[in-house]
């Protein structure tokens, strides 16, 4: 089989032990420096019901010869696959790993967008109470770009950080206005500043309102009066 044919029953969730290996044979016969791409985006392309064997591609990219842009983009899949599956320890490691693989003088570039993804993981770590660790992560997530900010899950889960924060801080003003930002972004037909750009690139954007966000917002209600 050629490669193309390998990665497209990949994608389509027919992975097996010996298609990965087929993969991998096949793997050898394209440029070196595009290896790792090959592994990571078919990865991230597999369903998730295929995490075993998505996980094992990703970390055989990173065995593979790649720039620092490879290892941080397959670390930031691999983030992304355990958040997915609710590991939010795995997840965060990994972000971090990614920020890890930049070079100093380029770190600060990433490091606002690092920290907003490990601050989804910090929030369902800490069980939704405020700590350290999450004030650190959301003062260093302030620093996002307005593009970076403006998707829905990041403003999602930087307006609950923010009632955290406010409420540790004794600020209630600042606590029902971040409240009151979370809610209307799960209203249904809600639509975020970019949201109307990304249709038109058919990605349909979510706040990614996992149970225990929820299960926050829903309890928090009653120390917003």
């Amino acid at each position: 089989m050629k490669l193309s044919e390998i990665e497209e029953a990949l994608t389509l969730g027919k992975c097996t032990p010996e298609l990965l290996e087929q993969f991998k044979a096949a793997l050898r016969r394209a440029p070196k420096g595009m290896r790792p791409q090959h592994c990571y985006t078919v990865a991230a392309a597999m369903p998730l019901w295929q995490f075993p064997m998505a996980v094992e591609l990703l970390e055989y990219s990173l065995e593979l010869e790649g720039t620092w842009i490879d290892q941080m983009r397959a670390h930031n899949n691999l983030a992304d696959l355990y958040e997915r599956r609710a590991d939010y320890a795995q997840a965060k490691d990994h972000y971090r790993l990614a920020l890890d693989d930049v070079p100093p003088e380029q770190k600060s570039a990433y490091a606002p967008d690092a920290a907003s993804r490990m601050l989804v993981c910090q929030l369902h770590l800490d069980g939704f109470s405020c700590s350290e660790e999450l004030r650190h992560l959301y003062e260093q997530s302030q620093k996002l770009d307005d593009f970076s900010r403006a998707f829905q899950k990041c403003r999602f889960y930087l307006s609950l950080a923010q009632i955290l924060i406010s409420l540790h801080d004794d600020d209630l003003p600042a606590a029902r206005a971040a409240y009151e930002l979370a809610k209307s972004i799960l209203r249904p037909g809600s639509e975020g500043p970019l949201t109307a750009l990304l249709k038109k690139k058919h990605y349909i954007e979510s706040a990614g309102a996992t149970p225990e966000a929820l299960a926050f917002l829903k309890r928090i209600k009653n120390q917003l009066p």
